[in-house]
């Protein structure tokens, strides 16, 4: 009648008990694309992205302690629309100046530029999807060189 009192403790029996994966490899995955990640956004420096708008240095004097003029007017918007050309080239346009290349955006930023104040100008880069991005960084480069520093970029929805 005793013997009867034992539990059965076959592989079989220990099979039947166990239930669900065993997460232990997931979660070893998980720590490696983890631990990736990681180390891969330590390689990343400010070089790698684009400069726009970057705030002005100086003294404390200088930063942050100008009175706000209340007349003092909004900074001119102007957009330049980047579109792919029947000859395959990228094509900049805006208002006030014909369509042209991108070699051609530099100077006609420069005309745009002149006598204008950084603060007092913004440029919208708007880019249409089947545009390079290479070309959208020559334009904002372009915007750059002419002296524009509050440079946005968007597509041309």
């Amino acid at each position: 009648m005793r013997a009867r009192a034992f539990r059965n403790r076959s592989a079989l029996t220990h099979w039947e008990m166990h239930f669900g994966p065993s997460m232990t490899p997931m979660v070893d995955v998980v720590m490696v694309i983890l631990i990736f990640f990681m180390t891969s956004m330590s390689f990343l420096g400010r070089e790698w992205f684009l400069r726009t708008a970057l705030p002005r240095q100086g003294t404390d004097a200088e930063v942050g302690r100008e009175k706000a003029d209340p007349f003092k007017m909004a900074p001119a918007r102007f957009e330049v629309m980047l579109t792919v050309g029947p000859e395959g080239l990228t094509v900049a346009s805006g208002p006030g100046f014909p369509p042209g290349t991108i070699q051609e955006l530099q100077d006609r930023l420069k005309g745009l530029a002149q006598g204008i104040t950084q603060d007092d100008l913004v440029l919208v880069i708007r880019s249409e999807a089947d545009v390079p991005y290479g070309d959208v960084i020559r334009a904002h480069d372009a915007a750059a060189a002419a002296g524009i520093g509050k440079v946005g970029l968007m597509d041309a929805r």
